[in-house]
Formats: structure tokens, C-alpha cells, sequence
């Protein structure tokens, strides 16, 4: 592909894409979608990166159908690493959810997952959550189990997880 038109979807990306780590139960992944009213740009993403598209029918106040390209998991991160050198404002995001899919582990397929693994995935979901809402990962102090209606046990698990990324990622 050539760079000009990685630069153009990078930019669409940072003006209309999302990057985000989903939950469901014990289950996370990676999302990265892009969402407009353009279908044929839509198309064009799924020829270029493959994924599903979706499309809207207008409802409420909005006068035009919505066109949804996105793609999960695995399948997210050659698109992310194509798109890095250009990306500007969702930069971060795309390191993070790089981060993230190496550390899930092909063997924990299927698997049911406990305690402080569940945990550093869902740290990783929060400080995504941080990002898309343009906060500083930086002395971030993120979890206090006070007033948030769960245990200690839980709390002291995410605290873990979250002091092992942050040193792992050393210095931004």
C-alpha cells in the first residue's frame, strides 16, 4: 500500500476511528473501528484491512445512514502497526492495544481466567479508557477501593497489575 494512503487512513483514524479494549465477563479483546457516513470509504478499509461493516439507518435526529468498519482481536494489530508511523493523536492507543494483544496468551483460549490475569486485563481496559479521554497515563492513581463498592481483594489485584505494566512500559 502506498504511504500516502496509509497517512490518509491514519488520518481518518485519528478524526473518526476508535481504538478500545472491550470486556465481556472473563473475555477482552481489542477493538479498532471507524464510524461515517462515506460507505464507500468504509469499503474501501475492508479491502485494504478486511473486518466486517456495518451500516445504521438513520434514526432520531440524524438524516444519514452511519457505515461502521471495524475489526477485533488479532486480526487488529497489522492494521495498527501499518497505521502507527502516521497516526498523531491516537498514537497512544495504538501502543497500548499492541502492548495488550502480546500479552494475551494463545493458550488461555478457552480457558477460564482467575485473579491477577483477569486484573492486568482489565487495567489495561482502564488505562485505555484514560487515553480515549485525552488524561495522561503518567502518576496516574487509579484505583482506590474506597466508595467503589469492591472488595479490597479485587483492589489490591488491580493496584498489582497496574505497578507491573507501568514498570514494564518504563519511561514515556
Amino acid at each position: 500500500m502506498k504511504k500516502v494512503d496509509l497517512a490518509y487512513i491514519a488520518g481518518l483514524f485519528d478524526g473518526e476511528g476508535s481504538i478500545c479494549i472491550e470486556r465481556n465477563g472473563r473475555r477482552f479483546w481489542i477493538y479498532v473501528g471507524v464510524i461515517m457516513t462515506d460507505e464507500y470509504i468504509i469499503r474501501w478499509l475492508q479491502f485494504v484491512f478486511g473486518g466486517s461493516i456495518y451500516h445504521y439507518a438513520p434514526r432520531g435526529i440524524s438524516k444519514k445512514d452511519q457505515w461502521r468498519w471495524r475489526t477485533v482481536g488479532p486480526q487488529a494489530i497489522p492494521v495498527l502497526k501499518a497505521l502507527m508511523p502516521y497516526l498523531r493523536l491516537k498514537k497512544a492507543q495504538a501502543e497500548l492495544a499492541i502492548e495488550f494483544q502480546k500479552k494475551m496468551n494463545i493458550k488461555d483460549r478457552g480457558k477460564r481466567l482467575i485473579g491477577l490475569d483477569v486484573a492486568e486485563r482489565e487495567v489495561y481496559k482502564i488505562l485505555m479508557h484514560k487515553l480515549n479521554k485525552g488524561e495522561s497515563l503518567e502518576g496516574a492513581q487509579i484505583f482506590d477501593s474506597a466508595g467503589k463498592g469492591g472488595t479490597d481483594e479485587k483492589f489490591k489485584r488491580l493496584n498489582k497489575a497496574y505497578e507491573l505494566i507501568i514498570k514494564s512500559r518504563g519511561p514515556q
